[in-house]
């Protein structure tokens, strides 16, 4: 790409979109950026970008390569060289260049010297012809104006022509345009290899500067070749036509100079539509090469045309002339090219597209289009075309973007009222709080501490306070701050402090994104008065007689409604002699609840034999549950063997997954449920049987039933008393009591004394438990014989626990910490919640908390608490 983008330079000032003639610019998120199917590389965006974001391809390495090779390179020279170079004689210029290893220096006057009988061949026809010296304007036909491409002289550029010259009599020779036209860059690529590179005039300074080469002090030096007679005016507007007028008599108004972008555009419009008769169309995107994006010189416009004229002038006519005469001695070389239609897909808007974008700025009429051009198009509608097309923003429109600063501000100061509002409510919370509360920066300066904490220390007004002149003092030893800062983790240790107190004390870090600690959160608690607390509570839970109250046996605890009504049911039907059919997810316990029910029934003294009907392959589970007869089957016993139909004789048979048993089985299954006889394998006589079936899956029987996967018949006889068992997390009031249940039947396997931290049990009662009682009991025997010290820690939970459980399991993952605005939302969050479960009236929770009844309403609102 030739011409593109600084992003860090670039600001919303839309100067190089107000100034591209064919709007080959493309703004988004604010930052320009050329489109290069639509530049014409002109250049124009660089001279007006006033913070130089605009970059054009640079050469300077690659021609410096070049000179390294084993070939000769020669520099082909604009010769508008004369108006950028401050210089006393222009041939010094030669040597200059020489001077950084070119082998010889020409000028591209000479081209201009060799397209004139082609340019003279073409005018003796009566159609128009537009001039193609300038690159730039070659592209604009090409990509915005293709209908124009036939009255395009089908001819080469000056450069390219003087590089086909020294091609044919020179064809090893590398070669390298110098010139202040950017459009060149583009154009050397269409020939392949017949110049290798093009440098600008800025890019020719650097390397001069680089190799410390004085202009002024170097030598004058002819360029290599003959001297063009009159090529030397090709940099200047009107330059071909005059040399044509030289040449040949044309009369005036056959001749028709153009120069400038806005007016070669009109220009080209102009004759698109028929408007212009001329015969040649002297065409050029600059005022003239001397005006070039890339010339040096900061003398104005007509001091550098002078330059020009005054460097013609001087050289002797005699030279002119011979040079015209060797060149007409120059055998005829082929300086024709074609064009091709480079013109791009255009998204062409209805007028109703055009008036919704207009009017998402406000401009719902003809009166309120400005057309101010702050945003770099011309027009409203301009502008709105280029919105649809993308490569414009709506943000661009000042007026707009002024019309809503005051809307704006409005709301900014309604979001500060309500951050206010939110911290103001947050300090209140956290002065609430039971819990003696301090934050610290990183340095351990004391930032904000609650009451409680001002109570528990016995210190006050300690706001600035370094923790560590606090640990010196022995007020507080050692410093829960300190360390976090010196091992950048959370801490929990029990401090005594000046004053007597011993407090439970947990302090965490706080990290920024960049994984540094940002600042540190200390709760303290009184241990004394937590030790009266626990004595008091006990966790009622796990009281005994509530234990009793609530169905805790064996394992079985009901705490939740939702599973007392099911051992409620269980109750019910285990004195009733039916069959139970217990659904639900894995883990939930519904091997407990078939021990259960069979102890609450009058076959409590007969055996329950359970059987895991996908444990046992298929070619046994006849054998095991139905028995067989001596010599029914090779290997068989020789006094055959009773199934666990019969074993189960006068007690209960519990068929855990039933949905896995085989579907021929089933058959056979139900004959005995409705009969209460069996006939073992190998056997003819039926045995009869007296027992209870209860059966349990984790599947969707009905849905097997639908699939033919299981017979219907079965599933009624088996389904007379559905008890669906609900996953654990439908029965978070049973988690914390299992999980003591487990700890206290663990301590007492492995002879320990192991107890929860606070946090822990948070943990375990936010998190899903998809593996249900299962998964819970055995990561509570886990903790027990894994944690090296009496409390068990969030250090040794699980990780996957830990990222599941927010806001509480982040405060131990140094990457992932919230900051306290988060962790202090969530505890807003639960206060309300329970608030609200005590009185779900708006007002009572207003005076409850102490904070607006407005407030209560837009809270309950925001977390989604009704």
């Amino acid at each position: 790409m030739i011409i593109s983008t600084d992003k860090e330079k670039c600001r919303q000032c839309y100067a190089c979109v107000r100034n591209c003639p064919v709007k080959a610019v493309r703004i988004e998120n604010g930052q320009a950026e050329v489109i290069e199917s639509r530049c014409i590389e002109c250049g124009n965006c660089l001279t007006v970008c006033a913070l130089n974001a605009k970059k054009v391809m640079d050469n300077q390495y690659d021609v410096k390569r070049l000179l390294q090779g084993p070939d000769p390179v020669s520099v082909i020279l604009a010769p508008s060289f004369v108006a950028s170079f401050n210089i006393g004689n222009p041939m010094q210029i030669v040597s200059a260049i020489k001077a950084l290893g070119f082998y010889d220096v020409w000028t591209a006057a000479l081209g201009a010297q060799f397209l004139i009988p082609a340019y003279q061949d073409l005018l003796k026809s009566d159609q128009m012809v537009i001039s193609t010296p300038c690159p730039a304007v070659v592209n604009m036909v090409e990509k915005h104006f293709p209908t124009l491409l036939p009255v395009l002289a089908p001819l080469v550029s000056p450069m390219v022509a003087t590089a086909i010259y020294l091609n044919n009599i020179a064809p090893n020779r590398k070669l390298v345009f110098v010139g202040p036209c950017i459009a060149k860059k583009g154009e050397a690529q269409l020939y392949g290899n017949l110049i290798q590179y093009v440098l600008t005039f800025t890019e020719l300074k650097n390397l001069m500067n680089e190799h410390m080469i004085d202009i002024k002090a170097c030598k004058p030096e002819k360029f290599a070749g003959p001297m063009p007679f009159d090529g030397q005016l090709i940099p200047l507007s009107g330059g071909l036509s005059k040399m044509l007028k030289n040449s040949q008599d044309f009369l005036e108004t056959e001749f028709l100079v153009v120069d400038g972008q806005a007016e070669c555009y009109q220009m080209l419009q102009a004759i698109e539509k028929g408007e212009i008769q001329s015969k040649l169309i002297d065409i050029l995107m600059c005022r003239g090469c001397i005006d070039g994006p890339a010339q040096l010189s900061n003398e104005h416009y007509f001091n550098r045309k002078k330059k020009v004229v005054n460097y013609f002038a001087s050289i002797p006519l005699q030279e002119r002339c011979q040079g015209k005469t060797t060149l007409s001695k120059i055998a005829e070389l082929n300086f024709h090219r074609e064009y091709i239609k480079r013109q791009f897909y255009r998204l062409q808007p209805e007028e109703k597209e055009i008036q919704k974008i207009l009017a998402s700025t406000g401009k719902l009429s003809e009166s309120d289009l400005t057309n101010c051009g702050a945003c770099g198009y011309s027009s409203c509608r301009e502008k709105a075309i280029a919105v649809y097309e993308g490569i414009a923003e709506i943000e661009m429109c000042l007026p707009y973007l002024l019309d809503n600063k005051q809307k704006i501000l409005a709301q900014l100061n309604q979001e500060m009222d309500i951050i206010k509002d939110l911290n103001h409510e947050l300090d209140s919370i956290v002065e609430s709080s039971y819990d003696g509360i301090c934050v610290t920066d990183a340095a351990g300066i004391i930032l904000k501490t609650n009451r409680a904490f001002e109570h528990l220390y016995d210190v006050y007004d300690i706001v600035g306070v370094s923790t560590a002149e606090l640990e010196n003092k022995r007020i507080l030893y050692p410093s829960g701050s300190i360390l976090v800062i010196k091992e950048k983790r959370p801490v929990t240790f029990m401090q005594n402090i000046h004053n007597g107190r011993r407090l439970y004390v947990t302090a965490t870090p706080i990290f920024g994104t960049d994984g540094e600690i940002l600042k540190v959160l200390v709760n303290a608690r009184d241990f004394e008065e937590l030790e009266k607390l626990k004595k008091q509570i006990t966790y009622s839970f796990l009281d005994k007689e509530k234990i009793i109250n609530n169905y805790v046996d064996d394992g079985i605890i009901a705490v939740s409604s939702a599973m007392a009504s099911v051992l409620e049911v269980c109750r019910r039907i285990a004195k009733v002699d039916t069959t139970v059919l217990l659904t639900g997810e894995s883990g939930v316990g519904k091997e407990v609840l078939a021990s259960y029910i069979h102890l609450l029934s009058d076959r409590k003294d007969g055996p329950i034999i359970k059987v895991n009907c996908g444990a046992i392959p298929d070619t046994l589970i006849e054998s095991e549950l139905f028995g067989y007869e001596a010599g029914a089957f090779t290997g068989a016993n020789k006094e055959g063997k009773p199934g666990l139909f019969e074993l189960a004789d006068e007690g209960t048979l519990f068929l855990d997954e039933i949905g896995e048993m085989p579907y021929l089985l089933q058959v056979k299954l139900l004959q005995v449920l409705q009969e209460k006889a069996l006939v073992r394998i190998g056997g003819g006589k039926p045995i009869k049987v007296d027992t209870r079936i209860i059966s349990a899956t984790n599947r969707n029987l009905e849905e097997m039933v639908a699939k033919g996967a299981f017979r219907e018949d079965l599933y009624y006889r088996l389904n007379v008393v559905p008890i669906i068992v609900p996953p654990l997390r439908y029965r978070k009031d049973d988690i914390i009591p299992l999980a003591n249940y487990s700890l206290e039947k663990f301590n007492k396997r492995y002879n320990l004394s192991k107890s929860f931290g606070r946090e822990v049990l948070r943990i375990i009662l936010s998190y899903n438990w998809p593996g249900n009682i299962r998964e819970l009991m055995n990561l509570i025997e886990r903790l027990v014989v894994t944690s090296e010290q009496d409390i068990i820690e969030l250090d040794i939970l699980p990780k996957y626990l830990m990222e599941s459980s927010k806001p509480y399991s982040k405060l131990s993952n140094k990457e992932e910490l919230p900051n306290l605005s988060q962790a202090l939302e969530n505890l807003e969050r639960d206060i309300l919640d329970k608030a609200y479960k005590c009185n779900n009236n708006s007002y009572k929770i207003a005076d409850m908390l102490g904070i607006n009844q407005s407030t209560v309403v837009r809270k309950l609102k925001k977390y989604g608490i009704t």
